[in-house]
């Protein structure tokens, strides 16, 4: 299973590989992060026009002949008030009646603090749109001129960079991959120097069947209980949203994006190990690469692991304690070419140095 970093390390040999080689993990992650960055420009724009218009509308609107339709225009009337509430960020407010519009009752705040008018006090007020805009010549937070529509654009075009930025990287880090795929696939030719194709031993191919490198017995059914909590997500915020009607149904595209995005992406993390050690176990084969290679020891969330590099690639991250005490050389290492997972390290004489099926006594120095 993937760990997680917690950025403390101790490194010995020579350095690892480029971070970003062959990292399909990096890669989605850049990937869906761009995607994230381009949705929120999209919504900071989508805000800020929605506001706009509204703002636009505002100040176009005449005032209403009559109050028997206030629909398009602005009414201005003598309302009373029928108290003076307080939000929860402690703005003042106040809920005007207006005898005119059949008795209904409108709530509007203020930013700057106002008098406290008794109840049943006569007030001037204008309601646009369902919203109480002034009271006695004061505007309230419902003013659509004080809505931030420049906030919004500025946010759009700093998330639009972003998603270009992001976008850029996930194509670099695309073209580096394939490169990287290719260079295995190569490997798995027998073709390169120092690199045997070799069949998998019955220790391997029963420790790839047991299942027992995975977090989950049953990943497929895990990822697909997550994809389906996130459908599930998806579809009581769409309910509730509609229902409710508090927003315009276009968002809901987003949310949608945003569900199963963060679901796939867990369901693809909880799978990821079981696919990979699939592909070895159709393959039939593992990797013994020859030449130098390094360790680096890692404290991560789970625990401490020990990562081991060769042939310009950083191999699965193993949580083995004996494999810790193993020191940089030059020798053999035999792994998985699908997940890395390494199987067996020997010096240049041949001595088995670590074994994740024999228990080695391994020589520290």
């Amino acid at each position: 299973m993937i760990a997680r970093m917690t950025g403390q390390e101790s490194v010995s040999g020579p350095p690892d590989p480029r971070f970003w080689q062959g990292n399909l993990g990096l890669l989605a992650g850049i990937g869906f992060l761009a995607v994230m960055a381009v949705l929120f420009a999209t919504v900071m724009f989508g805000v800020s026009g929605l506001m706009a218009s509204e703002k636009a509308a505002y100040d176009t609107a005449h005032t209403c002949a009559s109050a028997s339709d206030i629909s398009s225009c602005r009414y201005e009337g003598q309302g009373l008030i029928v108290s003076t509430p307080t939000d929860k960020t402690g703005k003042q407010g106040v809920e005007v009646s207006f005898q005119d519009l059949g008795g209904k009752i409108y709530t509007a705040y203020f930013d700057v603090p106002q008098q406290v008018w008794p109840v049943d006090t006569p007030v001037e007020a204008e309601v646009w749109h369902d919203l109480l805009i002034k009271v006695n010549g004061v505007l309230t937070t419902e003013d659509p001129n004080a809505m931030p529509v420049g906030g919004y654009r500025t946010a759009g075009v700093a998330f639009g960079a972003a998603g270009l930025l992001l976008a850029a990287a996930f194509a670099w880090l695309f073209v580096l991959y394939r490169r990287e795929l290719a260079r295995r696939a190569e490997a798995l030719t027998g073709a390169v120097p120092g690199m045997q194709v070799i069949p998998l031993t019955p220790d391997m191919t029963n420790y790839l069947s047991s299942g027992s490198l995975l977090l989950f017995k049953s990943p497929q059914q895990a990822a697909a209980s997550i994809a389906g909590a996130a459908v599930a997500i998806g579809l009581a915020i769409s309910i509730y949203w509609i229902v409710k009607g508090e927003a315009p149904l276009f968002f809901l595209g987003y949310v949608w994006v945003a569900c199963l995005g963060f679901g796939g992406a867990s369901a693809w993390l909880v799978a990821h190990d079981a696919w990979l050690a699939g592909n070895d176990l159709a393959r039939g084969v593992f990797l013994r690469a020859s030449g130098p290679f390094a360790t680096r020891v890692r404290r991560v969330k789970g625990g401490v692991v020990t990562i081991v590099s060769i042939d310009e690639r950083n191999l699965a991250m193993n949580f083995s304690t004996p494999l810790q005490s193993v020191q940089p050389g030059t020798g053999q290492v035999d792994y998985l070419p699908s997940s890395g997972i390494v199987m067996e390290i020997r010096d240049e004489s041949g001595h088995v140095l670590w074994s994740r099926f024999v228990q080695v006594p391994v020589a520290v120095g």
